[in-house]
């Protein structure tokens, strides 16, 4: 299927193209296959981009949607304090439908500001359910999607199974794939303890 982006200002962020003050896109299955003043695409579907600047998507390399519900709250925590109220506190009440809401919501805000695609570094992992609630919130929404799933944050849990679960779901490509968050060294004061 093609699409004809037609009319925008185009900012290509490539320098052997430029930007281009009135221009068009052609995009065939996906892909960008021309950038011009004029492309003449009968078969192409065409989007007027009039008064519009059409230009790459962003990437955030680093997102935890599962805490959209709690932006703003302890903006003046240090990272300690963060990992005790959202992994001692939050984390263990969170139930699968709490994990699905803020992925969703968190991937559907990005998209609106432009991120195109986003690496979710999910660590909330209590379970099948609540990954799964996780990779299906990143599906429902266009654009491509890294779940970085770190399991077994703050704990000494085995992760292998995790991992190889998950793995195999998204093995089959797609625009939600997989990747493993591994956890450097922390000093203890960083691991919330049970109950904190």
């Amino acid at each position: 299927m093609k699409t004809l982006l037609t009319g925008g200002t185009v900012v290509s962020m490539d320098p052997a193209v430029g930007d281009i003050d009135r221009g068009d896109v052609l995009i065939d299955d996906g892909v960008i296959v021309e950038v011009a003043e004029r492309i003449d695409a009968p078969d192409a579907e065409v989007i007027d981009a009039t008064d519009r600047i059409v230009m790459p998507g962003f990437v955030d390399n680093h997102h935890h949607t599962w805490q959209t519900a709690f932006r703003g709250i302890g903006a003046d925590w240090t990272f300690p304090e963060w990992a005790v109220a959202m992994h001692g506190t939050v984390k263990p009440h969170y139930q699968p439908e709490d994990v699905y809401a803020g992925t969703l919501l968190g991937r559907l805000e990005a998209l609106h500001s432009g991120v195109t695609t986003m690496l979710d570094w999910y660590h909330v992992a209590q379970g099948p359910e609540h990954e799964d609630a996780a990779v299906a919130a990143l599906r429902e929404v266009p654009g491509r999607s890294i779940f970085c799933l770190g399991a077994g944050w703050g704990t000494p849990d085995p992760v292998d199974a995790a991992i190889r679960r998950v793995r195999a779901d998204l093995a089959e490509g797609g625009l939600v794939t997989m990747a493993f968050g591994l956890h450097g060294p922390r000093p203890p004061a960083w691991t919330p303890s049970p109950g904190s």
